[in-house]
């Protein structure tokens, strides 16, 4: 994620001793970020390679409040409320439905889920976005590089 996208999280919540799930982590950019501010990152990605890549950089910079799990955003492996902050950059929608409640399963009751890093202006057909919207996130719009995405907030 790009410095713009970090910026925008970290402007939309606060993250200072806060639980966090960084649900399809990837190779750890959004997490790796966190881990400054939070108390501790769980940080959910599917492709093994991926979670040894967040690992192996971790132990180099002695990060001890990065937690690296095997999951999905449809199967967080941790328990019911756990989080106070979910974030996604361009991890939601494979299974949308599934997805949705998932995040409101993990996220305690008045914490944020925010998903970062998708296209604006977002196409009115879109499924997900259409979806978001029905479901109570609003739309923040912000600068990546020499392009402008659309991040969607809901407080749970």
């Amino acid at each position: 994620m790009h410095d713009g996208a970090f910026s925008v999280a970290t402007a939309a919540v606060d993250l200072d001793d806060k639980v966090v799930i960084d649900a399809g982590a990837g190779s750890g950019k959004v997490a790796l970020e966190a881990v400054r501010h939070a108390r501790h990152v769980f940080a959910v990605e599917p492709v093994a390679r991926l979670r040894e890549f967040m690992r192996d950089r971790a132990a180099a910079s002695a990060i001890t409040n990065l937690f690296v799990l095997d999951g999905t955003l449809d199967a967080i492996p941790l328990p019911t409320d756990t989080a106070d902050v979910l974030l996604t950059c361009r991890a939601i929608g494979w299974r949308l439905e599934e997805e949705l409640v998932e995040i409101e399963r993990v996220v305690r009751a008045g914490g944020v889920a925010l998903h970062l890093g998708h296209p604006h202006p977002p196409p009115d057909e879109s499924h997900l976005h259409q979806r978001l919207i029905e479901v109570g996130y609003s739309i923040v719009t912000y600068p990546e590089g020499q392009e402008q995405r659309t991040s969607y907030r809901k407080r749970i």
